[in-house]
């Protein structure tokens, strides 16, 4: 997987032109394994876009895998969130 997103990222390093006009594209690439990272198409989607969220916020253009971690402090975010509006109504 990791060869595959790696290649993926090589394609678009390179500035392609389409219609006369030339395009330089920034790609990040986030992939899970079906095996490891999902028990049905949705959950390995999201996995999937955990490690592109990863990706991207690690400057871009690059790779990177699903972790479990990634999930984790998602979700823990996502609690403190909650628990801060929470306490702006209270």
């Amino acid at each position: 997987i990791r060869r595959v997103a790696t290649d993926v990222l090589s394609a678009f390093a390179t500035p392609f032109e389409v219609g006369g006009h030339v395009f330089q594209i920034a790609t990040s690439v986030g992939f899970a394994s079906s095996e490891r990272h999902g028990a049905d198409a949705d959950e390995l989607l999201a996995s999937a876009d955990f490690a592109l969220y990863r990706a991207k916020q690690a400057g871009g253009q690059r790779a990177c895998m699903f972790e479990p971690e990634m999930r984790r402090a998602s979700i823990a975010r996502r609690e403190t969130q909650d628990e801060m509006l929470r306490a702006l109504r209270e």
